[in-house]
C-alpha cells in the first residue's frame, strides 16, 4: 500500500562537487584518492595509525568502542547485546594526553546505557571498552568519517538562501545535536540503528516506512560528459527506509535508515578529457548505499529536509573496463564517499520518496535519483 506522504529529496543546492568528486562518484579516470580492489571495512587502528589521526584537526568523528569481554547487556527486546557500539564525538586528536580517548569512551558507555534495559549484572562502563578506533572511509587513504555539525554551526544564512526566511528561523529550533542527543528523540530500534553496527536488513527494519524503487520507474542515474548533448541515462533499482520523529518543535530529528541503489546491467560512459581525446567505459555491478544510518532535520510547517555537512555517507561500487587504460581506470572500485556540503529536500504528496544527487565538473554533469514507493 503506497504512503500518502511524498518525499522530494534534491541534493542538489549547496552540494559544490569538484572533478575529483565527482571522477570518484563516476568511479572513471585517475582515482588518485581511490584505491581499486578495497574492500577492507575496518576502521584505523587507535594505536598503530599509519596515517597519523594526532596530525587531524579538531572536529566531530565516528568512533567505535570495542567490547572483547564476556560483558553483554540486555536490549530493549530483551535481547543479550554483547558487541561494540558506535557515535560520535567532539575530540582534539593532538591532545599529547590522548585524552580523546576517554570522552569517546564515555560516548560510547552514555550510547550503550541508550540502548539497554539497566538490570543487574550487565555492563555500560568505560572500562569495559577494550579499544577505541577511529573510522575510516573506506578506499580513502587517510581519511575519517566526520558527523554532523553541531546545530549552531549550521550555515542558517546558506539554508536562507535555500529554503527561505521562515525555514532557516525553524530550522534554528531543532532542540538538539544531531550527532549526540537527537537520539533522545527516538524509537528503541532506531537508537540501535545509530549505536550499533546493523546489517542492511536490521538497519531497513528499524525504521517506520519500509520503500522500495517505484515499479513505475523514475530511478537512474544520467550522466551528461563535458563536449556531448545527450546525456547517458541508465535505470537503476533498490530500497530505501526513514523514520520521522514528533519532538514538539518547529524542527526535528529524520531518520534516514537506509538508501540503496544499484543497476542490474551495464552501461557505458563517455568522458571528454581535454577536448580531444575521449574515454568510452563500461560500468559493471554499479551500486551506491547508505554506509549507516544516519539523522536529518525535518521542519514539520514547511515539510522541508535539511542534511547537514557529512550527513550522508555512500558505499560506491563498479567495475570499470575498456579497450584503452590510459589512466590506469579500469578495474574494481569499493569506497566511500562522504557529502560535504547541506542537502535540501521536502516531503510532499503521492506516496513516492525521490532522493538524489547532482553535481557539475569538467568532466560532465552527473545526476542520481530514486523514487521509492512503500513496500
Amino acid at each position: 500500500m503506497r504512503s500518502t506522504n511524498h518525499l522530494a529529496v534534491s541534493l542538489i543546492r549547496g552540494l559544490t562537487v569538484s572533478a575529483l568528486a565527482l571522477t570518484n562518484w563516476l568511479l572513471a579516470a585517475c582515482g588518485d584518492d581511490v584505491k581499486m580492489g578495497s574492500t577492507d571495512d575496518e576502521p584505523a587502528e587507535s594505536d598503530t595509525d599509519p596515517c597519523q589521526f594526532s596530525d587531524k584537526p579538531e572536529g566531530i568523528y565516528h568512533f567505535t568502542c570495542e567490547n572483547d569481554t564476556d560483558n553483554c547487556w540486555k536490549g530493549h527486546f530483551n535481547e543479550d547485546i554483547c558487541g561494540d557500539v558506535q557515535g560520535c564525538e567532539l575530540v582534539d586528536p593532538a591532545d599529547p594526553t590522548d585524552g580523546w580517548r576517554d570522552v569517546v569512551k564515555s560516548m560510547c558507555t552514555e550510547r550503550c546505557i541508550r540502548n539497554s534495559r539497566q538490570l543487574t549484572g550487565h555492563v555500560c562502563e568505560n572500562g569495559n571498552w577494550s579499544d577505541v578506533k577511529v573510522t575510516g572511509l573506506v578506499g580513502q587513504e587517510c581519511e575519517y568519517q566526520q558527523c554532523s555539525a553541531p546545530s549552531l554551526l549550521l550555515n542558517f544564512d546558506h539554508i536562507e538562501d535555500v529554503l527561505g526566511s521562515a525555514a532557516a528561523t525553524d530550522a534554528e529550533d531543532l532542540p538538539c545535536d544531531l550527532w549526540d542527543d537527537c537520539l533522545d528523540y527516538l524509537d528503541p530500534p532506531e537508537v540501535d540503528g545509530m549505536t550499533m553496527s546493523l546489517s542492511t536488513e536490521d538497519a531497513r527494519s528499524s525504521a517506520d516506512i519500509i520503500m522500495i524503487t517505484d515499479p513505475a520507474g523514475g530511478s537512474g542515474l544520467e550522466f551528461l560528459g563535458a563536449g556531448q548533448t545527450t546525456p547517458i541515462p541508465k535505470s537503476l533499482v533498490g530500497e530505501a527506509a526513514y523514520s520521522r520523529t514528533s519532538c514538539g518543535a518547529d524542527a526535528c530529528p529524520f531518520y534516514l535508515a537506509q538508501y540503496d541503489l544499484e543497476a542490474t546491467s551495464p552501461f557505458t560512459i563517455v568522458l571528454s578529457l581535454d577536448g580531444t581525446s575521449t574515454l568510452i567505459k563500461t560500468i559493471n555491478d554499479f551500486s551506491i548505499s547508505l554506509v549507516r544510518p544516519t539523522l536529518g532535520i525535518n521542519l514539520p510547517d514547511s515539510d522541508d529536509l535539511i542534511f547537514p555537512p557529512h550527513s550522508l555517507t555512500f558505499r560506491v561500487t563498479a567495475t570499470v573496463s575498456g579497450a584503452t587504460n590510459s589512466y590506469g581506470e579500469n578495474g574494481s572500485y569499493d569506497f566511500d564517499y562522504s557529502i560535504s556540503g547541506h542537502v535540501f529536500g521536502a516531503f510532499g504528496a503521492f506516496g513516492t520518496l525521490t532522493l538524489g544527487t547532482t553535481g557539475e565538473s569538467i568532466l560532465g554533469d552527473l545526476e542520481i535519483m530514486g523514487v521509492f514507493v512503500e513496500e
